[in-house]
């Protein structure tokens, strides 16, 4: 009996997601859509992602990657969380993780803790991709300046700065 109550407990602990088959009908930005669940429609938010808001500067784009991969297919959600407004989910087109490939292609921030996810943003940061890009862009690189302060390295050619007036 003890055995048993022990696997219980075991079981009891993990964490089963539940699969749902849907259509997706709408596209509300680069994290959020709605899909249809047999005759009612849901709202579905895609698991520890948050997308730029469609008046930032990336937000239409990140919609716009979000509808291509997303929008009138049938899809798979791998619910994660849920209420009475929506759900959470890793959601997939066929075998093909779409929170990966919008993570990927830098659409979108991962706000969550799976080392997975993690580590394709830090590729996407690195690589300058989507959102990512205008901020490589906008890194400011101080030059490194040789000698100390006295040195004639870091002096200006007086011939030089009378030409350029």
């Amino acid at each position: 009996m003890k055995k048993i109550f022990v696997l219980f407990l075991m079981l009891s602990t993990l964490s089963f997601s539940e699969v749902v088959k849907a259509k997706v009908v709408a596209v509300y930005g680069g994290d959020s859509f709605q899909v249809l669940i047999g005759n009612k429609k849901k709202n579905v938010k895609l698991y520890g992602i948050t997308a730029p808001s469609q008046k930032e500067t990336w937000g239409p784009k990140s919609k716009e990657s979000l509808s291509l991969l997303l929008l009138n297919k049938n899809v798979s959600l791998e619910i994660k969380s849920q209420n009475s407004i929506g759900m959470s989910a890793i959601v997939y087109v066929g075998n093909e993780n779409v929170n990966m490939k919008m993570i990927n292609s830098g659409n979108v921030k991962f706000i969550g803790k799976d080392s997975k996810f993690n580590e394709a943003q830090n590729k996407a940061k690195k690589n300058g991709k989507g959102l990512w890009a205008e901020k490589k862009e906008k890194e400011v690189k101080k030059p490194k300046v040789k000698g100390n302060k006295n040195s004639k390295e870091n002096e200006f050619d007086m011939n030089d700065k009378k030409e350029r007036n």
